[in-house]
């Protein structure tokens, strides 16, 4: 984490399988990184795991996952995962971020809430896996809450299901900047019980650009 005015250092993980439980705990359970108010660029995070990444919340949890976060004077990493198997379950927890209302706790996201508008470009979050299975109200991301845009998010594997969670760049509440863009690519898509892939915006920037290839 970066408090002074530098950037933080990347971090670069790679692991046969990987597991992240908040197990209920109501502490955040994550590997990320951040900059806060006064600091610089937030450092680009890599995990490669050669089996299966699984990234599991409980209720009673907090904020589980991977990611990113630019809260400082600059914006927040790039965020790759490159996994075999990924399994996101939110187990439906929420609570707020960030100074947002009732946002999913659990996934993989970059954001940036940067007051600067000179912040520069925000870190994107690419995935690459074989299956990706996210349910219970989670969230792969690129996210802006302050001036700048949101980052693109970019998610290629050969079968994904989403069950009530969502692949997406957004705006929060009283943001300025623009969403980024989302692309996906799969062989085989399924998406369930309130799922999506989109981009939302709730600020006064516009929405990013949606392209899905299946």
């Amino acid at each position: 984490d970066s408090f002074a005015s530098g950037d933080t250092g990347d971090l670069d993980l790679r692991a046969s399988e990987m597991l992240l439980n908040s197990r209920g705990s109501g502490l955040s359970t994550s590997i990320n990184t951040t900059s806060w108010p006064g600091g610089g660029r937030a450092g680009n995070v890599r995990v490669d795991v050669t089996g299966t990444l699984e990234i599991l919340n409980q209720p009673g949890g907090s904020l589980t996952g991977l990611g990113s976060r630019g809260i400082g004077r600059k914006t927040s990493g790039d965020v790759e995962v490159n996994a075999t198997h990924i399994r996101i379950d939110g187990h439906g927890v929420t609570g707020s971020f960030l100074g947002q209302p009732k946002t999913e706790q659990t996934g993989i996201i970059s954001v940036s809430a940067s007051a600067n508008p000179e912040a520069g470009e925000p870190g994107a979050v690419t995935i690459r896996a074989q299956t990706l299975e996210m349910n219970g109200y989670s969230i792969i991301s690129g996210a802006t809450f302050g001036v700048g845009k949101a980052g693109n998010v970019d998610v290629t594997a050969d079968r994904i299901q989403l069950d009530n969670s969502s692949i997406v760049s957004s705006t929060g509440e009283g943001s300025d900047g623009d969403g980024g863009s989302v692309l996906v690519k799969s062989r085989q898509v399924e998406i369930m019980a309130g799922g999506g892939i989109g981009a939302r915006t709730a600020g006064r920037g516009n929405a990013g650009s949606v392209d899905v290839f299946a």
